[in-house]
């Protein structure tokens, strides 16, 4: 097996022998029980090989992937004794019955098709995909459950497949669709592509009539042209504003920056203590305020003092003094409960920092 080569997206894996395959322990999980679906899909491109290569599985769970028979399902590549070389075919058994599909469509060797079985038990059927568009389908009726101890296989598997697998999807469900894999897949993507689908002379009229056929009804008026092209000089108009959306609370133990990121590091926004080879304590300030409160420095603290700041914090504890104020009625009080202590682990250490209080909060 060949990991690596390039992929229908990004890189895949390529099979250039017989005994080369990707097996995956089995698992009750890929049965298929007597009233589940499933959908078994990958992108598959196969190497040019002679029309006579004999047929070889793809994607299988079955205890004989070569032969087919008995409880399981095989995804080959192959002519199938139907005279169209590298064609699809899809075989599912429950030991007693078997189904078996066809594509009878040969598979190009310079591009990735994404191939699809589906197994649906509310249509009761089974049906063949290749790039999302239906060619095999058969009835279910009288096939029970699809269970055995086989792994899933995907590659050779001792079989004469040759080429590349990408994007192998095993699923519980009978999918309708195979988008985002295929692209987008409703009526307003196929309308956006209409205009690639022909040129139209770019006048105000016409690109006004497409674009409103393209965009379809807008408000109550279904008959009403909302969109309208003017292709008139007029002055260009722009503004632009900063804006910083904050939350209106914190939890406690979170953290806000100054552009109104929560759980930022206090660390990578404003440094730490030891990155301040330059301080001094004779570059702190004594901050003093009237209509602020202050817990004394504890004891045996040594020079801890509550007051004691660097200029840039004291400016901001002005302005918070008058937003917290604002914030209660009666006007609330600030508590300074910490500032400058050398002994702190944060940035107290260098006056940077301050422990706050609040007389409205407990």
């Amino acid at each position: 097996m060949q990991l690596g080569v390039p992929g229908r997206y990004g890189q895949a894996m390529g099979f250039r022998a017989a005994e080369a395959a990707v097996s995956v322990t089995t698992s009750t999980a890929f049965d298929i029980g007597e009233h589940d679906g499933a959908t078994i899909e990958c992108f598959v491109r196969p190497d040019q090989e002679p029309p006579h290569t004999p047929d070889g599985p793809v994607l299988s769970r079955h205890p004989d992937p070569l032969s087919g028979e008995g409880p399981g399902w095989v995804l080959a590549v192959g002519t199938f004794g139907r005279g169209i070389a590298r064609s699809l075919s899809f075989r599912i058994g429950d030991g007693d019955t078997t189904v078996r599909l066809f594509a009878d469509t040969t598979l190009p060797t310079d591009a990735f098709t994404h191939v699809a079985a589906v197994v649906d038990r509310i249509t009761g059927r089974v049906s063949l995909y290749l790039d999302g568009q239906l060619r095999d389908w058969r009835f279910l009726y009288p096939l029970d459950a699809v269970a055995n101890t086989a792994p899933l296989r995907i590659g050779a598997a001792g079989g004469s497949f040759r080429g590349i697998v990408d994007e192998v999807r095993i699923s519980s469900v009978a999918r309708a669709d195979f988008a985002p894999t295929l692209g987008e897949d409703d009526d307003h993507y196929r309308k956006r592509l209409e205009l690639f689908h022909r040129w139209t002379l770019p006048t105000p009229a016409n690109l006004t009539t497409l674009l409103n056929r393209l965009a379809g009804p807008i408000g109550d008026d279904e008959d009403s042209d909302a969109l309208v092209v003017d292709d008139r000089n007029a002055p260009l108009v722009r503004g632009t504003r900063l804006v910083h959306v904050r939350p209106r609370a914190l939890l406690p133990g979170e953290s806000i920056d100054a552009a109104g990121r929560r759980r930022s590091p206090e660390a990578g926004v404003v440094g730490t203590a030891g990155q301040e080879s330059a301080f001094d304590p004779a570059y702190l300030l004594r901050y003093d305020r009237a209509d602020v409160d202050f817990t004394p420095a504890a004891a045996g603290s040594g020079p801890a003092d509550p007051h004691l700041v660097q200029v840039g914090v004291a400016e901001r504890l002005d302005a918070l003094v008058a937003l917290a104020g604002a914030e209660t009625v009666p006007p609330g009080r600030l508590l300074v409960d910490a500032a400058y202590d050398p002994s702190a682990d944060d940035l107290r250490a260098t006056g940077r920092a301050v422990l706050l209080g609040h007389s409205s909060v407990a």
